[in-house]
């Protein structure tokens, strides 16, 4: 067999791994890290490897529904193209004052689309924020604020407002992306650190499906930081990216885990994605 063919055979096989289970609806959250682009700094040159590369990703995962957020210097067009590559015709970003913009894209066609991108105090969102419906699920696509906890608290007020606007008008309802928080579930009882914002969507009964429903035990779900800038190793400490579900549909959660176990995952950006199928009839 030529080095070619093996080489194929590897690829193919990091790809066929977290294969779809029949008839799920798989979610994915994913910060794609300044929209492809070569550094954090000059967010000028994509990068078209860590692009490519993305997009084989999520391709092979065959995805409904993909939450995206750092959609910087990405336009909805461009969305659109890239999205294609996975089968997605229907996307929507938010396009407000941030250049860390959070976006979708869905097989299915997305309505009930609210987007929340002023910066005031009626919508403190720095990063804006995206909510919708498809696949019969009503969808919140946020990435909250990294600097403070009392921003993001005054963030997530709206946020539960926009997951009980869902609830009314269909009920089941996700909320997923990057909340820069840290859960209870992810400590050890002596390690104090500010959780309140993850304590809140608990109690609203929204639930970590990640943590109920995935077979990562404890201490091996973190999101960041991965390997991309190549420092030899992962360092996946904490978990800031989450996928949170009502009740009946977490219930219908066959599985949820950070993609921490992937090397392709390791060069994509600098978060680790959040995959979750449920056993969901398809709608239109």
């Amino acid at each position: 067999m030529s080095v070619v063919a093996v080489l194929a055979l590897c690829v193919g096989a990091a790809m066929a791994k977290d294969p779809k289970p029949p008839n799920a609806l798989r979610v994915i959250s994913y910060n794609i890290m300044v929209g492809f682009r070569v550094n954090g700094e000059t967010r000028r040159k994509l990068d078209p490897a860590r692009l490519k590369l993305a997009k084989q990703w999520i391709a092979a995962k065959d995805p409904d529904v993909v939450a995206l957020q750092e959609l910087n210097g990405i336009t909805e067009d461009q969305l659109a193209t890239i999205a294609h590559a996975w089968g997605h015709a229907y996307i929507k970003i938010c396009t407000g004052a941030s250049n860390y913009k959070v976006g979708i894209t869905s097989k299915t066609p997305l309505s009930e689309i609210r987007v929340h991108e002023e910066r005031d105090k009626d919508r403190p969102f720095l990063h804006g924020l995206l909510a919708t419906r498809t696949s019969g699920v009503g969808f919140v696509v946020l990435h909250h604020n990294p600097f403070a906890t009392a921003s993001r608290l005054k963030e997530q007020k709206h946020i539960l407002n926009e997951v009980d606007n869902l609830k009314k008008t269909g009920g089941y309802v996700i909320v997923l992306g990057d909340f820069n928080s840290r859960s209870k579930l992810d400590m050890p009882e002596d390690v104090s650190s500010d959780t309140r914002v993850m304590d809140n969507y608990m109690a609203s009964g929204l639930v970590d499906v990640t943590a109920s429903k995935g077979k990562q035990g404890f201490g091996k779900r973190g999101s960041i930081m991965t390997n991309v800038h190549k420092t030899g190793k992962n360092i996946a400490i904490y978990r800031y990216d989450f996928i949170l579900a009502t009740p009946s549909l977490a219930a219908k959660c066959i599985d949820a885990k950070v993609v921490n176990d992937d090397p392709d995952t390791d060069k994509i950006s600098d978060h680790y994605p959040v995959i979750a199928d449920f056993d969901l009839p398809k709608t239109e």
